[in-house]
C-alpha cells in the first residue's frame, strides 16, 4: 500500500496550482518532503492524474539508454527526466547512470533475481529397477 493515496496527492497539487501558497510552505504544513511534492506537481502537469497512481513496470535496456542519452544530450535534470518519461522511482535513473558509467550497456541488462538453483533440473539416468523403486 502506498504511503500517500491519490486523493491526498491531488488535494495538495490543486492547492498549489490555485496559487497563494508555495511548495515549501505547503509541504511543511502537511509534513512531507518539499522535493516529493515538487515531483508530484511536475508529473501531474505532464501526465495528468494517471501519474499519481502506482505503476509497476520494468524498463528494458533500450528505454534505459534512451533516458540516459536524453538526459546527457539535452542537459535535463534527474527530476525533469523522471517526470518526462513517467518514471515513478526517482532513484532509478541515477542508479542506471551509475551502472552505465561503471559497466557500459551490459550493466543495464536485467539480471535474474533470487538464488541460483542448487540441484540440476533433470534426474540422472537410473537403471529401470532403481527408477521403479524411487517412484514408489
Amino acid at each position: 500500500m502506498a504511503k500517500y493515496d491519490k486523493r491526498f496527492k491531488l488535494k495538495l497539487i490543486n492547492t498549489y496550482l490555485r496559487g497563494g501558497v508555495g511548495l515549501p510552505v505547503l509541504a511543511a504544513r502537511h509534513g512531507i518532503d518539499y522535493s516529493m511534492l515538487r515531483r508530484w506537481v511536475d508529473a501531474y502537469r505532464l501526465h495528468g492524474s494517471a501519474a499519481l497512481c502506482r505503476k509497476h513496470s520494468r524498463y528494458d535496456v533500450h528505454f534505459r539508454l534512451k533516458v540516459l542519452r536524453h538526459m546527457s544530450r539535452d542537459g535535463v535534470s534527474l527530476r525533469e527526466v523522471t517526470a518526462l518519461y513517467d518514471i515513478r522511482d526517482p532513484g532509478k535513473v541515477s542508479q542506471w547512470a551509475r551502472l552505465y558509467d561503471e559497466g557500459g550497456i551490459d550493466a543495464l541488462m536485467p539480471r535474474r533475481r533470487g538464488r541460483p538453483q542448487k540441484m540440476p533440473e533433470t534426474r540422472p539416468n537410473l537403471p529401470v529397477e532403481m527408477k521403479a523403486a524411487a517412484d514408489t
